[in-house]
């Protein structure tokens, strides 16, 4: 027996200097968290924004076309235009604007093109209708689009 060798263990292994899989790992970690900061903090700047504010506004009228009288909300829909207006623009531009002039202007800034001259009249003589029938809501929804569509940009 005096000729065995007694079985000695390994000798230690660190976990210093890291193996290249690892470092591979940490730059792919690192990446996806700044990916995913910047993501979020672009989302609460967007929330923050007067485009997501207006955003909702426009869709709450969207919804009440239901349940609420059409002049009320061409009432609403044409003082949210004009808030978007003078935020998206310089406010002694467009404050001032009233008739078929607030008409042009919008037709001239609105990004996609909407004819507001043609299609937005409702805007105009909806304070002075008794009554607007139904078959106005149809253009009610083309216009509060349009309005959507002008602050999504």
């Amino acid at each position: 027996m005096e000729d065995l060798i007694d079985i000695q263990g390994l000798d230690y292994i660190g976990w210093w200097p890291l193996a290249i899989g690892w470092w591979g790992l940490i730059v792919l970690i690192l990446i996806m968290l700044s990916i995913s900061i910047i993501f979020l903090i672009r989302t609460y700047r967007y929330r923050k924004s007067w485009r997501y504010l207006a955003y909702k506004r426009l869709s709450r009228l969207q919804q009440q076309l239901a349940t609420h009288e059409p002049k009320q909300i061409i009432q609403d829909l044409s003082i949210e235009l004009r808030k978007i207006a003078m935020l998206s623009s310089q406010r002694e531009a467009c404050a001032g604007l009233t008739g078929i002039a607030w008409l042009n202007w919008l037709q001239e800034h609105d990004p996609r093109g909407f004819n507001w001259v043609q299609d937005g009249a409702i805007l105009l003589n909806a304070q002075y209708m008794p009554n607007v029938i139904n078959s106005e809501v149809t253009m009610l929804q083309q216009l509060i689009a349009a309005a959507q569509r002008w602050v999504k940009k």
